[in-house]
């Protein structure tokens, strides 16, 4: 369950770099609310640029509303470090660890139910053109 629980929440942090609102939540909310999810720390961790990772920072601990002009320098910032693509890979992992697991267990019937919710938290749909990067 958990290996499941973190692949859903990654995918809900990638979502909201989606180009249409899914699920009922609105594009760059979490960015909105300076959230400092997957996409971005996986941004951070990929970028050499300490001054881009010094802006980005300063962003996200800055007590005043974002602006659409620092919403869109994160927005860069997660494109040129490849962050969305990173959060889909340790999402993906998350899903392969959680199908191990529930390949060893016992019940056929858990498995199948198990095996649904796994293959429902899919993130190719994100490497194409849903997703902003």
């Amino acid at each position: 369950g958990k290996y499941l629980g973190m692949a859903f929440q990654i995918k809900d942090d990638i979502i909201d770099y989606s180009f249409n609102m899914i699920h009922g939540k609105s594009q760059f909310q979490d960015l909105k609310d300076k959230k400092k999810t997957l996409p971005v720390y996986t941004a951070i961790k990929n970028c050499k640029d300490l001054k881009k990772i010094k802006s980005v920072n300063a962003i996200f601990s800055n007590s005043k509303k974002i602006t659409q002009n620092e919403i869109n320098y994160v927005i860069d910032f997660i494109i040129e470090n490849k962050g969305i693509q990173k959060a889909i890979t340790i999402g993906q992992s998350y899903i392969q660890k959680s199908i191990q697991i529930i390949q060893d267990i016992s019940s056929e019937y858990r498995e199948n139910a198990l095996r649904l919710i796994a293959n429902s938290i899919e993130f190719e749909n994100h490497l194409h053109n849903e997703v902003f990067y």
